[in-house]
């Protein structure tokens, strides 16, 4: 006699879920030394198709982009700042211990950043294992420290690649997301954004590229000098796909 065959049950929508998250954690456990080859970020402001393009450049094979990290990594370079400002204004002929300054010599600001990237890399980044490019995109640009906090990185985080990411600022102001935004003032910061960005492709040809949202989400060409920067394979009609496909929270009136 046959024994019945057993079919099992599919797993509860639950178990599937938590059996996942399982998956993708034990991904990103430290097993060994894993440095990615290279570090890439996408740099932008709110609503310029960036969600898009993290989804368009983490399909690309052995590449990792995170989305926005609520500006984390920023903390870092302000405490950099801050010991570099120890080290260089009080460090030095205030060794006595009555001076209020004692113990500034002995500060490292270069040793403190690099501890401060590997763990923001290894506890809030932390990529999966076997990528050769990680990195995040994130929208918190309008600032008007951004060259020297994108140059931080570049210092800290290297070799990295930075694609700068823009949009019409008229079309960015009628989204929602910038309905409470003052106009003017967001105009001023896109301004700032579009100058300091174009000087640093300018400086630095080799690690950044600029993209405008109007010209790559209509002509796939417009993303062939990333693609190449990455060493990347180019199919545009791949692209054209993706492209074709508009996220869920792009959907509805002024998106």
């Amino acid at each position: 006699m046959t024994a019945a065959r057993i079919i099992k049950p599919p797993l509860p929508d639950r178990i599937r879920t938590k059996w996942h998250r399982f998956g993708s954690w034990l991904a990103r456990l430290p097993l060994g030394a894993d440095t990615p080859q290279r570090y890439l970020f996408i740099v932008t402001y709110g609503r310029t198709g960036s969600t898009l393009l993290q989804k368009l450049l983490g399909s690309i094979p052995g590449v990792y982009v995170a989305g926005e990290n609520h500006n984390s990594l920023h903390g870092a370079f302000l405490a950099w700042q801050n010991a570099t400002i120890l080290k260089q204004k009080y460090g030095w002929g205030h060794e006595t211990i009555d001076h209020p300054w004692h113990g500034a010599d002995a500060a490292d600001p270069d040793a403190y950043a690099r501890d401060m990237v590997k763990a923001f890399v290894a506890h809030v980044l932390r990529p999966p294992r076997g990528k050769t490019t990680v990195g995040f995109k994130e929208i918190r640009y309008l600032t008007d420290d951004l060259r020297d906090y994108l140059l931080f990185i570049d210092r800290f985080l290297g070799p990295a690649i930075f694609v700068i990411n823009t949009r019409s600022v008229d079309e960015v102001a009628q989204s929602a997301w910038w309905k409470d935004a003052d106009r003017d003032q967001l105009a001023a910061n896109v301004a700032r954004f579009e100058s300091i960005s174009d000087a640093l492709v300018a400086e630095f040809p080799d690690r950044f590229v600029k993209i405008d949202y109007a010209r790559w989400t209509t002509d796939p060409e417009a993303l062939r000098p990333v693609y190449k920067m990455l060493d990347a394979p180019f199919d545009p009609a791949t692209i054209a796909d993706t492209l074709s496909v508009r996220l869920e929270h792009m959907r509805g009136p002024n998106k």
